[in-house]
C-alpha cells in the first residue's frame, strides 16, 4: 500500500488523486498519510489553488528500495528457490 502511495505522490497529488489511485478509503487514508509525513517520505505543499502532496528524497529512497523488493519476488529464480526450500 505504501508503495502504491508513493507511486502516485511522485508525480504530485491532491488528497482525492491519492485516495482514488491507490484505492483507499478516507479513514485509510488519513492513517497513511500522517505516517508517511511523520516518517518524513512525502511533504504536504500548500499553494494558493491548494495544498498537495510530493514525494521527498527519502521517500524516493523508499520507493526505489520497494520496486527493487518486487523484482526479487517477481524473478521465477527466487519462486524455484522458495518452492523446493
Amino acid at each position: 500500500m505504501i508503495s502504491d502511495i508513493l507511486t502516485v505522490v511522485a508525480k504530485g497529488a491532491l488528497k482525492t488523486q491519492i485516495m482514488y489511485r491507490a484505492n483507499l478509503s478516507f479513514a485509510q487514508l488519513q492513517e497513511y498519510l500522517d505516517f508517511l509525513l511523520e516518517t518524513g517520505l512525502i511533504k504536504e505543499v500548500s499553494k494558493p489553488s491548494g495544498s498537495h502532496f510530493e514525494i521527498t528524497a527519502k521517500g524516493l529512497e523508499a520507493l526505489d528500495a520497494f520496486e527493487h523488493l518486487k523484482s526479487l519476488f517477481s524473478s521465477k529464480e527466487t519462486i524455484v528457490k522458495v518452492v523446493r526450500k
